[in-house]
């Protein structure tokens, strides 16, 4: 539990350094979901350290996922050309870019 300190430097930058390792371990989880594995948290279920270790993996392998079908995407797109293709099915193109946009963060 992070605890404020009356000037003990060394506890509080120990606090700051745990904070920031669970920030960066929880990325991409709802605060919902971390919510409610703590409400669900109780002697005879499983343990918070061990529910998080199975959702980072979980997310690792999504992430994975994530990149390998946002490469094949990438080469999808690449390869039509949307000046060729017919008026009435350029929105694949453009729906292929606004994809690739979204997961990189607006950048196609």
């Amino acid at each position: 539990m992070i605890e404020a300190t009356d000037g003990d430097d060394s506890q509080d930058e120990a606090n700051a350094r745990r904070l920031a390792a669970c920030w960066n371990a929880c990325e991409g989880m709802s605060t919902e979901w971390l919510e409610g594995r703590a409400d669900a948290m109780r002697p005879d279920t499983m343990p918070l350290d061990h529910a998080l270790e199975t959702a980072i993996g979980e997310r690792d392998v999504l992430w994975r996922q994530r990149d390998e079908l946002l490469a094949a995407l990438e080469d999808i797109y690449r390869e039509l050309a949307w000046d060729q293709l017919p008026p009435a099915k350029r929105y694949l193109a453009d729906n292929a870019r606004a994809a690739i946009a979204k997961v990189k963060g607006g950048a196609a």
